[in-house]
């Protein structure tokens, strides 16, 4: 009995271990990003959930997302202050689409990315 209990101990350990899975979402930004955009997204269901920044896969960023996350470095900030400059500097970037900026969509009420 004694054995059974120490292997099964073994296996959770080992399990738990193997099955940790980070996930580093961040639903502040999202807010951050409404709040910055409030009259722009204000009726837009889509800007409600994580497609601003993310493809339809959840785990991966679209092209929007990608490039908040190199204007940051991969910091995490947790002040809408010292986001918000980052998001306006996104606003210059070429979107997806050609000619357009991030900008440009957010101004006309669109979601700013796509892939």
């Amino acid at each position: 009995m004694k054995a059974f209990t120490w292997t099964c101990c073994l296996g959770f350990g080992v399990a738990s271990f193997l099955g940790n899975q980070s996930a580093e979402g961040r639903p502040q930004y999202r807010k951050f990003f409404l709040i910055t955009y409030a009259d722009e997204f204000a009726n837009v269901p889509e800007a409600q959930q994580c497609s601003v920044c993310h493809t339809d896969k959840k785990t991966e960023l679209n092209n929007y997302g990608d490039a908040l996350v190199k204007m940051m470095l991969n910091r995490k900030v947790t002040d809408l202050e010292k986001f918000q400059p980052t998001l306006r500097e996104a606003e210059q970037l070429p979107s997806a689409i050609e000619g357009l900026t991030f900008g440009d969509l957010i101004k006309s009420h669109r979601l700013p990315a796509s892939k």
